[in-house]
């Protein structure tokens, strides 16, 4: 088990009905720079699912990455590609045993999308990001999407 109560002896099952004793699924979300992505995988690694989208336009029509249109960016693709990835799992939001978010390196500014993209599905799944992460996107000053 690990500090969160993740595992076969901190948690009965998953909302999926899933045991945790076996695989589950967790959607992982990026944002840090110029790409926004998602990806659902199995605790043993299987990729079940995953979308991408890139800035590769942007950045070249302004000589690199700027940090204001990298976020909008990731404000207009998260949703679909999350979405896309989920489909691909042939999975809902309900179905997701854990959310996972790049909490940095990265451009604040766009990993606070990613963050509120997490939290926002953790939280419609009654599953929350651990403390840890909750804290740290709050002293970064996050806000809403």
């Amino acid at each position: 088990t690990s500090e969160y109560g993740w595992g076969s002896a901190g948690y009965e099952g998953s909302r999926s009905g899933r045991a945790w004793g076996g695989d589950f699924a967790v959607l992982g979300i990026e944002t840090s720079c110029d790409d926004t992505a998602a990806a659902v995988v199995t605790s043993g690694g299987k990729i079940l699912g995953e979308s991408k989208r890139s800035q590769d336009d942007i950045s070249q029509q302004w000589g690199g990455v700027v940090p204001g249109l990298a976020r909008d960016a990731h404000k207009g693709a998260i949703d679909e590609v999350v979405a896309e990835a989920l489909a691909q799992a042939g999975m809902d939001a309900l179905e997701v045993d854990a959310v996972a978010v790049t909490m940095g390196p990265g451009l604040e500014i766009c990993l606070r999308i990613g963050f509120h993209a997490a939290r926002d599905i953790a939280l419609g799944v009654e599953r929350g990001t651990s403390e840890r992460e909750a804290v740290g996107g709050r002293e970064r000053g996050g806000g809403e999407r």
